[in-house]
Protein backbone atom coordinates (compact mmCIF):
# COMPACT_ATOMS: atom_id res chain seq x y z
CA UNK A 1 0.00 0.00 0.00
CA UNK A 2 0.95 3.84 -0.38
CA UNK A 3 -0.34 6.81 1.13
CA UNK A 4 -1.70 9.07 -1.35
CA UNK A 5 -3.27 12.55 -1.34
CA UNK A 6 -6.44 12.82 -3.93
CA UNK A 7 -9.05 15.34 -3.76
CA UNK A 8 -7.40 17.06 -0.70
CA UNK A 9 -7.50 13.53 1.85
CA UNK A 10 -5.14 11.38 2.35
CA UNK A 11 -6.16 7.63 1.54
CA UNK A 12 -4.51 3.93 1.18
CA UNK A 13 -3.95 3.11 -2.34
CA UNK A 14 -3.66 -0.78 -3.16
CA UNK A 15 -1.82 -1.12 -6.15
CA UNK A 16 -0.47 -3.57 -8.71
CA UNK A 17 -2.20 -6.81 -6.90
CA UNK A 18 -1.79 -10.16 -8.35
CA UNK A 19 -2.57 -13.52 -7.37
CA UNK A 20 -0.48 -16.25 -9.34
CA UNK A 21 -2.47 -18.59 -11.36
CA UNK A 22 -1.38 -21.47 -9.17
CA UNK A 23 -2.82 -19.73 -5.94
CA UNK A 24 -6.04 -18.44 -7.72
CA UNK A 25 -9.34 -19.59 -5.62
CA UNK A 26 -7.43 -20.41 -2.57
CA UNK A 27 -7.77 -17.47 -0.70
CA UNK A 28 -3.87 -15.57 -1.24
CA UNK A 29 -5.45 -12.73 -2.95
CA UNK A 30 -8.04 -12.32 -0.34
CA UNK A 31 -5.16 -12.35 2.37
CA UNK A 32 -3.06 -9.38 0.02
CA UNK A 33 -6.04 -7.55 -0.24
CA UNK A 34 -7.15 -7.77 3.59
CA UNK A 35 -3.58 -6.63 5.05
CA UNK A 36 -4.09 -3.05 2.91
CA UNK A 37 -7.73 -3.13 4.23
CA UNK A 38 -6.80 -3.32 7.73
CA UNK A 39 -4.20 -0.58 7.66
CA UNK A 40 -6.11 1.66 6.11
CA UNK A 41 -9.02 0.32 8.73
CA UNK A 42 -6.68 1.30 11.47
CA UNK A 43 -5.43 4.51 10.21
CA UNK A 44 -9.56 5.13 9.73
CA UNK A 45 -8.83 5.73 6.25
CA UNK A 46 -11.03 5.00 2.65
CA UNK A 47 -9.11 3.37 -0.23
CA UNK A 48 -9.45 3.45 -4.01
CA UNK A 49 -8.25 0.93 -6.37
CA UNK A 50 -8.84 0.57 -10.67
CA UNK A 51 -9.92 -2.88 -10.63
CA UNK A 52 -9.77 -5.29 -13.50
CA UNK A 53 -12.79 -7.78 -14.44
CA UNK A 54 -11.08 -10.98 -12.76
CA UNK A 55 -10.89 -8.86 -8.90
CA UNK A 56 -13.71 -7.36 -9.26
CA UNK A 57 -15.86 -9.62 -7.21
CA UNK A 58 -13.09 -9.69 -4.61
CA UNK A 59 -13.15 -5.56 -3.81
CA UNK A 60 -16.47 -5.93 -4.23
CA UNK A 61 -16.83 -8.57 -0.99
CA UNK A 62 -14.05 -6.85 0.85
CA UNK A 63 -16.26 -3.16 0.93
CA UNK A 64 -15.30 -1.91 -2.28
CA UNK A 65 -18.21 0.42 -4.01
CA UNK A 66 -18.01 1.64 -7.76
CA UNK A 67 -17.25 4.56 -8.71
CA UNK A 68 -16.31 5.21 -12.41
CA UNK A 69 -15.51 2.91 -15.11
CA UNK A 70 -13.26 3.38 -18.59
CA UNK A 71 -11.86 1.48 -21.23
CA UNK A 72 -7.80 1.24 -21.49
CA UNK A 73 -7.08 1.61 -25.31
CA UNK A 74 -5.01 -1.18 -25.79
CA UNK A 75 -4.47 -0.13 -29.75
CA UNK A 76 -2.23 3.27 -27.98
CA UNK A 77 0.24 0.94 -26.68
CA UNK A 78 0.68 -2.02 -29.85
CA UNK A 79 -2.09 -4.02 -28.59
CA UNK A 80 -5.63 -4.61 -30.10
CA UNK A 81 -9.06 -3.32 -28.04
CA UNK A 82 -9.60 -2.20 -24.85
CA UNK A 83 -9.43 -3.22 -21.35
CA UNK A 84 -12.12 -2.20 -18.97
CA UNK A 85 -11.20 -0.67 -15.64
CA UNK A 86 -13.45 0.01 -12.88
CA UNK A 87 -12.54 3.29 -10.03
CA UNK A 88 -13.57 1.45 -6.88
CA UNK A 89 -13.94 3.32 -3.54
CA UNK A 90 -14.11 1.51 0.34
CA UNK A 91 -15.04 4.02 3.05
CA UNK A 92 -12.92 4.88 5.79
CA UNK A 93 -13.70 2.04 8.96
CA UNK A 94 -12.96 2.69 12.51
CA UNK A 95 -11.62 -0.42 14.15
Amino acid sequence: TGTHVHLLTVQKVLSCLATSITHQGLGAGTAILRYGVDIADKENLPGWLEASLKGYNLYKKLGFQDFDSFTFDLSKYGGEGGWPIMGMLRPARQN
